[in-house]
């Protein structure tokens, strides 16, 4: 007697679309040989199950190590890599040999429940990126915190200047932590910006800088003429591929809290950028033209600095007079 056996056919309905039916059929002399299990999966699976399914069988230093390579792909910002990978780092130790899973990353994150809110949300979305890169996504969100930039004052600035001209040291350098003050409240310039910025940056001729910034998105930014004459001679003997003050962004972010310091107020680099964006909006600059040069991606970031003063309060009501 003939043994037979069952196999797996794709069966396509005319007139749908072509998902295959699965059918169980005996084996026979006038039927084909049955197919493989992977030649089964190959069939039904997009190839973004397939991804999935490929990265579940690598260990976890191969597979951390395959999403940090393509997060270099996405040309993402050098800083940013670091940062995502500082944690990650740690989320692979935590996690030692097992596999990621929804739970183990939520469990994760738990750990991190007494941060700042603007951390935990951060912290939320390196994990969740990298997990939706695994093919299991968190399933909740947390709140992201509506905070309004910190309100500073013409006077505070003017101490922060003064406090270059009161310093004990070289004139070249005093010059130069005069300028990067004036720069950032001029241009809005993050501290990376700052920190990064080329003399070719700089286009002498039409009075403007070229800002790459977070994503590596470029921006134009217009110099205001007092501040672009004191770049311009600052920058006389430097050549194109120089950089402007020649420092990294924590030497920045040092120079900028010891003059504060010196000064008795309490403002960080990024407060000269809270200044800038505030400014432009107290003497009625237009919202869209604000989120352009600060280099927001998003409108909603931006509208936090109309709630900084009440003065835009007080105008409406004026009308009404």
């Amino acid at each position: 007697m003939t043994s037979q056996r069952s196999y797996v056919r794709a069966v396509y309905r005319p007139g749908f679309e072509p998902i295959p039916k699965l059918e169980i059929v005996q084996n026979s002399k006038d039927t084909i040989a049955s197919p493989s299990i992977n030649e089964v999966l190959n069939l039904l699976l997009s190839p973004a199950l397939k991804e999935q399914l490929r990265l579940r069988q690598l260990d976890n230093n191969t597979l951390f190590e395959t999403y940090l390579n393509e997060l270099r792909l996405r040309n993402l910002s050098p800083y940013y890599i670091q940062k995502v990978w500082e944690l990650l780092h740690k989320f692979k130790e935590y996690l030692n040999e097992e596999q990621p899973t929804q739970l183990l990353a939520k469990t994760f994150l738990s750990q991190y429940h007494d941060r700042s809110q603007n951390t935990v949300v951060r912290y939320f979305t390196y994990i969740n990126c990298f997990m939706t890169w695994f093919g299991a996504g968190l399933d909740y969100k947390p709140k992201a915190p509506q905070n309004t930039p910190p309100y500073h004052t013409k006077d505070q600035i003017d101490s922060l200047i003064q406090a270059t001209k009161n310093k004990k040291t070289h004139k070249k350098i005093a010059r130069r932590d005069a300028l990067i003050i004036e720069l950032a409240i001029t241009t809005g310039m993050r501290r990376s910006e700052l920190a990064n910025l080329c003399v070719g940056n700089i286009d002498f001729e039409h009075k403007k800088i070229q800002i790459t910034g977070k994503g590596k998105k470029t921006r134009t930014i217009p110099l205001v003429k007092n501040t672009f004459r004191k770049l311009e001679r600052y920058c006389k003997n430097k050549k194109k591929d120089e950089s402007v003050f020649n420092l990294r962004p924590a030497c920045l972010s040092n120079v900028i809290r010891l003059l504060a310091k010196r000064a008795g107020v309490n403002l960080h680099t990024h407060s000269l950028r809270h200044y800038f964006g505030t400014r432009l909006v107290e003497k009625g600059a237009n919202l869209r033209a604000v989120q352009e040069l600060m280099g927001h991606s998003s409108l909603n970031t931006t509208q936090v600095y109309i709630g900084v003063t009440a003065k835009h309060l007080e105008d409406a009501i004026k009308l009404l007079e």
